[in-house]
């Protein structure tokens, strides 16, 4: 997606907020951009539908996943696969 920035300070601190988010989440600036990007989009999608007053059966996010105690690996189950 093509970025217009009004001024380089602006053009600064969306690289930070990239740079320190690629940091936490252990990868490349770019990929951050790409997940900050998603999440802005799924907010601005909340808030629309919630203007509209629709409710949005919108995919979990990775903190609600987090919060059932396992991963979506975890949770897996195919018994028939393992072998002794």
């Amino acid at each position: 997606m093509a970025r217009r920035f009004t001024s380089r300070a602006e053009q600064m601190r969306h690289h930070r907020k990239c740079f320190e988010a690629a940091l936490e989440w252990g990868c490349t600036p770019i990929e951050a951009e790409r997940r900050l990007d998603l999440m802005e989009l799924r907010e601005r999608a909340r808030a629309r539908c919630k203007r509209r007053g629709v409710v949005a059966s919108a995919p979990a996010s990775g903190a609600d996943r987090q919060s059932t105690g396992r991963s979506e690996f975890e949770r897996f189950d195919a018994a028939w696969m393992m072998r002794d």
